[in-house]
């Protein structure tokens, strides 16, 4: 629930909400930017809480936490989860 993901990520419920419900947005932004070499900019936005205004806060954090939770409910050890290729993520849950 959004109250949870909220806590998890330290985001405010709102922020939780806009994350919740662009949660494809946000995947398919992700794979896109998934060659991009990884800078400071890069961390900023997926990593990153610059402020209480922003409507996608922690990006990086969000997907990373609906991906274990999909696979997890799939029947997918979370060990495994946490040692699987990029690739074979986007594979799985994404063709």
């Amino acid at each position: 629930n959004i109250s949870n993901i909220a806590k998890v990520l330290g985001v405010s419920e709102t922020q939780a909400d806009n994350l919740l419900n662009e949660t494809n947005v946000l995947l398919n932004k992700l794979i896109a930017d998934g060659d991009k070499p990884i800078s400071s900019e890069t961390m900023k936005e997926y990593f990153v809480v610059q402020s209480a205004e922003v409507k996608f806060p922690v990006i990086g954090y969000y997907v990373g936490l609906y991906l274990a939770h999909v696979s997890v409910s799939n029947g997918v050890d979370f060990e495994r989860f946490v040692s699987m290729p990029r690739n074979e993520i986007i594979d799985r849950w994404f063709k």
